[in-house]
């Protein structure tokens, strides 16, 4: 006769996988996309009208509910013109509000690593070993969301692809030291860095189209 024991582990694996598959919701999800018009039509009002807090809603559940602050993405909402700079940091902030979120807007342009360092007041920032400092203080140790906007346009002479990867890479490896990042990053930047810098940051970012906005004539 076959011995058909298994160690409590599988079973009880065996026993969740069965309960998740039974769930009504998950029965529903697991149903053909084409036939959940409503889902669809949920998802088509909120990415219209609330684009940005469906956005950085679904971003913090998935970091901080789904992984549990394990491997998190950092959120990269795209600039395609110069006039929509203004109207993307709004909404962004608007977003940040709503979800109750403690955040820094960190404006890079035209700024030296002293100057993008000011904007964190927790050590002063003589250099790129105080900066980082600071940073892993505000990713590691708070739970505030940093917002690095036009950091491709700032006069740090250091390659800014390397340094975004290196910015992002604090709470992606967090987990290696036990620690479980409360944080969040997102980046503002526009879509041309975001083409440059693809091999370095695509596997730890959510992408943002952003939405439209006329360019000046």
């Amino acid at each position: 006769m076959t011995d058909n024991i298994i160690s409590f582990e599988e079973f009880r694996l065996e026993k969740k996988r069965a309960e998740s598959e039974n769930d009504p919701i998950m029965q529903v999800l697991k149903r053909d996309l084409r036939e959940q018009t409503d889902l669809v039509d949920w998802y088509l009002f909120h990415s219209s009208f609330n684009k940005y807090k469906l956005f950085l809603h679904s971003l913090f559940y998935n970091n901080h509910e789904r992984l549990k602050g394990s491997n998190p993405n950092a959120g990269f909402i795209q600039i395609f013109n110069e006039n929509q700079i203004d109207s993307i940091s709004s909404r962004t902030e608007e977003a940040l509000k709503w979800l109750n979120r403690r955040y820094i807007l960190i404006d890079c342009k035209d700024k030296t690593i002293k100057g993008i360092g000011a904007n964190l007041p927790y050590e002063k920032c003589n250099g790129f070993y105080d900066f980082f400092i600071s940073l892993q203080y505000y990713l590691l140790e708070t739970n505030y969301v940093l917002v690095f906007k036009e950091l491709s346009k700032s006069k740090i002479t250091r390659n800014k692809s390397d340094l975004t990867r290196s910015i992002i890479k604090i709470n992606d490896d967090a987990h290696i030291k036990g620690i479980t990042p409360l944080s969040d990053i997102i980046i503002i930047d526009h879509a041309s860095f975001l083409q440059k810098a693809w091999k370095n940051i695509g596997l730890y970012i959510e992408v943002l189209s952003t939405h439209w906005v006329p360019e000046k004539v």
